[in-house]
Formats: C-alpha cells, sequence, structure tokens
C-alpha cells in the first residue's frame, strides 16, 4: 500500500512535527492512513546498475554531493566480485585520464589530489582533498567512467 501524505491534512505547522507524526503513525499505531490518501500515482525509480565486464566496470555518477565529491554507481561489493586487492583499480573518468590512488580517507593524500574512496554506504566517490572534484575534473551527473582492473 502507498500512501500520499499532506502537511496540510495532518495540520501541523513544521515539517519535524510532520515527519515525526509519519513516523509515529507508521511504527506505533500502523495507521499511516489516519494523516495519508492511499494512491496508486507515483513515479518508481531505479537505480542505474554498473557494468560489470572481465577486466572492467562500466559506472556513472549518480550524485555530486554540495562539496562538488562525485558519487557514483559503483560498490564496494561490485569490486569484491573479482577478489582482487584496492590497489589493483584505476579509475578512467574521462579518455586517458585516470585516479590511481584508492584510499580510505582525504587525509591519505596531500591536499589537491584526486582520490577515488568508497563512502560510507560502500559507493565509489571520487573527491579531491580539499577541492571541488565535479568542477575541477569537469565530471557531471550521469557522465560516465570506468574501473580498470589490472
Amino acid at each position: 500500500m502507498i500512501v500520499e501524505v499532506d502537511i496540510k491534512q495532518a495540520n501541523l505547522k513544521n515539517l519535524e512535527d510532520y515527519y515525526c507524526r509519519v513516523v509515529k503513525e507508521i511504527i506505533f499505531n500502523q495507521n499511516i492512513g489516519s494523516i495519508g490518501v492511499v494512491t496508486n500515482n507515483y513515479v518508481e525509480k531505479r537505480n542505474i546498475l554498473p557494468v560489470l565486464e572481465p577486466d572492467s566496470i562500466n559506472g556513472r555518477i549518480i550524485h555530486i554531493d554540495n562539496f562538488g565529491n562525485i558519487i557514483t554507481n559503483i560498490s564496494n561489493d561490485d569490486i569484491n566480485r573479482y577478489n582482487i586487492n584496492i590497489d589493483n583499480i584505476v579509475v578512467e573518468y574521462r579518455k586517458n585520464e585516470f585516479i590511481k590512488k584508492i584510499v580510505k580517507n582525504y587525509a591519505d593524500v596531500p591536499q589537491g589530489y584526486a582520490i577515488g574512496r568508497f563512502n560510507s554506504i560502500g559507493l565509489l566517490e571520487i573527491s579531491i582533498h580539499c577541492g571541488n572534484a565535479s568542477q575541477l575534473l569537469g565530471l557531471g551527473l550521469h557522465d560516465a567512467l570506468k574501473i580498470w582492473i589490472k
């Protein structure tokens, strides 16, 4: 069941109260219908999956955060399927332009260096230590990239 909730219908003053009320109705009362209307009018969005090949993974940029860090659809689990060490991959973000360093933390490289790292939800992030990777590398939402397995 999908319920469309409306802040006006819930008769609440701010967004925080609204979300708390929705969560309360779902968890404690199991009665989300009391502050919403059942609907079939929704759009289902699906993530674009990376393409795994014998010696590479083709992915896309799915998000750019407020700091210019680039989030891809390539996960740590995708890399683990190759049963290799993280040092054996390079990220090609544009023809013949590579990021060769996959690190755990930004501080693992000097300021200004481009890095790859797996973020807290396990997705490959391309960043520049103390810089805006999207602007400096000229990458945008939905751009393609490739991970090469050495």
